[in-house]
């Protein structure tokens, strides 16, 4: 059938999965908002075209030939406090309350945005990981108690197609309690009201309750069993940009020191200065520049990872500082205290187990640009370093509880659980036209060309605790 029905002991998928691939590879299509809800013109008519956020290293930076608002204000921030750190930089063009990217533009996504999501492309991608989640779910003794949470839920196609999947299978979808959503766009919260309100009903007549948070700190600590999902919400995270420097010269050893000092020690150790944005009058272009002494974010980020220490003299990297926290509240919420009722879930996104030094970028209308350009009115995104996220779980107070699991390719994800078998189903009885761009969407999320090996799926859960969690403590398809 495909190569979800290996027969390898060892690297089989579980035959609760096989079931549930089957079960779902063979609902009708009237089971579905549409024949495919996600393939909107706009997204068909991107099919040719990369409008992912995938790498494009952007062209050299311009002069601007008209400041923007925001542009404006940067400047006049580095008039009174000097350069600044580049999470700053980022903070203010995607987050400033009147000039930011996310607080004023009404729709990013889509033909009309900036950018395209797998989610938006086709529904079998949500299909595909709310089956995943039930496997996990099943695996862990089936909880009574179950709690949604996303982080950066987008328009909310993708918590609307992982709803609707659960919806076929009625032992899952009652025991949802919440669905909890971290986003701070009013914009983008009543889209994603409008986009999950037909999944929310009960058998019994009542809702499953949406509740949003600005930020994963205000998340609550849930002893029902999580469920998450973290679609390109990493990769917009503000970094900093470090560069390793060659280590201070030694100083003459005193007459009266009997002893190295803490500074003499740290010799051998990596030093890093930070890169800072600024700008030089007359020309209103920004542009990098190295700080002149260490920072604080120079000294400790460093310190957060073993990696750091293969970082050559003039080698830069890019540290998500914001996102390692953010990784690190999220295994708390799941794992931390006797009051967590544990989880699992998956974070998707470009990148790879290693860091970046030069994948900052801009997108505007559906191309790369200088991320110096046009500041608030265009897309900020970095690659995701995902060894630095592990580390943010396993380094932590709980990390003995947790189970990191991959990170594997999307092709590899999507067609070990299931793409081929499900989309066969989907163009089933329908006009040429429309199976054409079925299929379409569907390999566009698997082409090993492009979204296919730069999207990668990582995945986390706890380490068994009860003996019904019968599988739990063999390896996790597919990342095998």
């Amino acid at each position: 059938m495909f190569t979800i029905l290996r027969s390898q002991k060892s690297s089989r998928p579980s035959r609760v999965l096989c079931n549930l691939v089957r079960s779902y590879s063979s609902l009708p299509s009237s089971s579905d908002v549409s024949s495919f809800n996600s393939f909107s013109k706009s997204a068909a008519s991107a099919l040719d075209v990369d409008t992912t956020r995938s790498f494009q290293k952007p062209p050299p930076t311009p002069i601007p030939e008209d400041d923007t608002p925001l542009g404006s204000i940067l400047r006049k921030t580095i008039d009174a406090a000097g350069p600044m750190p580049l999470a700053r930089y980022m903070t203010l063009c995607l987050g400033h309350p009147e000039h930011g990217y996310y607080t004023t533009k009404e729709d990013v996504l889509g033909e009309k945005g900036d950018f395209i999501t797998s989610p938006e492309i086709s529904q079998v991608f949500g299909e595909l990981i709310a089956i995943w989640l039930i496997t996990r779910w099943q695996a862990n003794g089936s909880p009574s108690s179950v709690r949604l949470l996303e982080l950066g839920p987008g328009r909310g196609t993708l918590m609307a197609d992982i709803l609707r999947t659960f919806k076929q299978f009625s032992f899952m979808a009652e025991t949802i309690q919440t669905v909890d959503l971290v986003e701070s766009s009013p914009v983008m919260r009543e889209a994603q009201k409008k986009a999950l309100e037909p999944y929310l009903k009960r058998k019994d007549g009542s809702h499953v309750q949406i509740r949003w948070f600005d930020r994963i700190e205000e998340v609550p600590v849930s002893d029902a069993y999580t469920l998450f999902s973290a679609h390109e919400f990493f990769d917009a995270l503000p970094i900093h940009l470090l560069e390793r420097v060659p280590p201070p010269l030694e100083p003459e050893p005193s007459p009266v020191t009997t002893s190295p000092s803490p500074e003499n020690t740290d010799l051998s150790k990596p030093h890093f200065h930070e890169l800072l944005v600024t700008y030089t009058p007359p020309s209103p272009a920004f542009h990098f520049t190295l700080s002149v002494e260490p920072t604080p974010y120079s000294t400790y980020i460093p310190t957060t990872s073993a990696e750091f220490e293969k970082v050559e003299i003039g080698q830069r990297i890019e540290v998500g500082a914001v996102g390692f926290g953010i990784m690190r509240r999220l295994g708390a919420l799941l794992f931390e205290g006797k009051n967590a009722g544990g989880g699992s879930g998956l974070v998707i996104d470009y990148g790879k187990d290693g860091f970046y030094s030069e994948s900052f970028r801009a997108f505007k209308a559906h191309a790369a640009l200088s991320p110096f350009l046009t500041p608030g009115l265009s897309d900020l995104t970095t690659n995701v370093n995902f060894s630095h996220l592990r580390t943010a779980l396993l380094a932590s107070p709980f990390g003995s509880q947790i189970r990191p699991l991959g990170p594997i390719s999307q092709a590899d994800f999507l067609e070990q659980m299931g793409l081929i078998p499900r989309v066969d189903g989907l163009v089933r009885g329908k006009p040429d036209e429309t199976g054409k761009r079925i299929r379409q969407g569907a390999e566009r999320l698997v082409d090993r060309e492009g979204m296919g090996t730069e999207y990668v799926f990582f995945g986390l859960e706890g380490k068994p605790k009860e003996p019904s969690q019968r599988d739990n403590d063999q390896a996790v398809w597919p990342f095998v």
